[in-house]
């Protein structure tokens, strides 16, 4: 926990770059206590993961995922990857793959069958890259302002 406070920059990054496709995003919320404490549930918590990435002895990149609930309606073990972001000069370096290839063996190792992922809908690289991955859509999210 000692590289908390740069996981926390990370999970910063992520943020403000999502708020760029979405100017709902609270850009301070991983530096709020709520943000802190999913970051250290994410870390702690034997249901979930934290993974790193690092160059140069220091975080470039990270993952966060969970297991989740067994739902009799799709009655197979799932996971959803929950947060991925890598700093853009680190990108096209295969970082991200590698940490979701450990994050499929995190989820092996639970017997998981399925992994989820949300990407927003302007987010063209990164449903790419997840597409790439063995993605694929399976349900369409959809929102209306009131």
């Amino acid at each position: 926990m000692e590289d908390f406070p740069n996981l926390q920059q990370l999970n910063l990054g992520l943020f403000r770059h999502e708020a760029k496709k979405d100017s709902l995003i609270n850009t301070n919320w991983p530096l709020e206590d709520a943000g802190k404490s999913f970051l250290r549930r994410m870390i702690t918590s034997g249901e979930s993961v934290c993974l790193v990435a690092q160059a140069d002895n220091q975080l470039i990149g990270f993952l966060t995922g969970a297991l989740l609930y067994f739902d009799t309606i799709r009655p197979i073990q799932r996971a959803q990857l929950i947060n991925i972001f890598v700093e853009e000069q680190y990108r096209d370096q295969q970082t991200g793959t590698k940490l979701v290839d450990e994050f499929v063996k995190w989820c092996n190792e639970k017997q998981v069958k399925r992994i989820l992922v949300t990407a927003q809908a302007g987010n063209t690289l990164g449903i790419k890259f997840y597409e790439h991955l063995g993605f694929h859509q399976y349900m369409a999210q959809m929102e209306k302002e009131i």
